[in-house]
């Protein structure tokens, strides 16, 4: 699908920064994608991440969904993709979006939003590998919400997920994380 040059279409700002990844991501230009991923992965404290043309692809999928299901603003795309595509921590995404004129997301709306990508991609790889149920867990610290705290290890089917209502985020500053319950399902 196109639909992210359909959202947003080529924005010339971002072709005059070091976000044209983010260009090329808009576009789904794959040998843009390489060359940008392989590049500027060096700017980062991060020791560069073997990155594939189907990790690519798997990754404008899951930013494509995340930006449809959760109506993301373009400063929240572009702070989802930099840290999704460019393996950058939270913090690192927002200074690096700060240090070239990006108008950033709060940490918590970042950590709310690499939540939920990791939620959806988890459960796609569980049902692709025949995975049935999953248990959520929480950090267990002193900065778990009441909200978070009650759906500790909690036991729901893969099948029957909702993200927000059986599976995380389900809070803004939400750390959950699923884990798939293995043996007799």
């Amino acid at each position: 699908m196109n639909i992210f040059r359909k959202l947003f279409g080529r924005n010339k700002k971002l072709e005059k920064t070091p976000f044209d990844f983010i260009a090329a991501v808009k576009r789904r230009d794959l040998p843009a994608l390489v060359t940008n991923l392989a590049s500027d992965t060096s700017s980062s404290s991060l020791t560069a991440i073997p990155y594939t043309r189907e990790d690519i692809i798997n990754d404008l999928d899951v930013l494509e969904s995340l930006h449809v299901t959760c109506g993301l603003t373009e400063e929240e795309f572009i702070a989802a993709a930099t840290s999704k595509m460019l393996h950058f921590p939270h913090r690192e995404t927002l200074n690096y979006l700060s240090s070239h004129g990006y108008v950033s997301p709060s940490v918590d709306r970042l950590i709310y939003l690499s939540t939920y990508m990791h939620t959806m991609e988890t459960l796609k790889k569980y049902t692709s590998i025949g995975i049935k149920k999953f248990q959520v867990r929480s950090c267990g610290d002193e900065r778990v919400c009441s909200v978070c705290s009650k759906q500790d290890k909690k036991i729901h089917l893969v099948s029957k997920a909702v993200i927000g209502k059986t599976a995380p985020p389900f809070c803004e500053s939400c750390r959950c994380i699923i884990l798939p319950i293995w043996g007799k399902q």
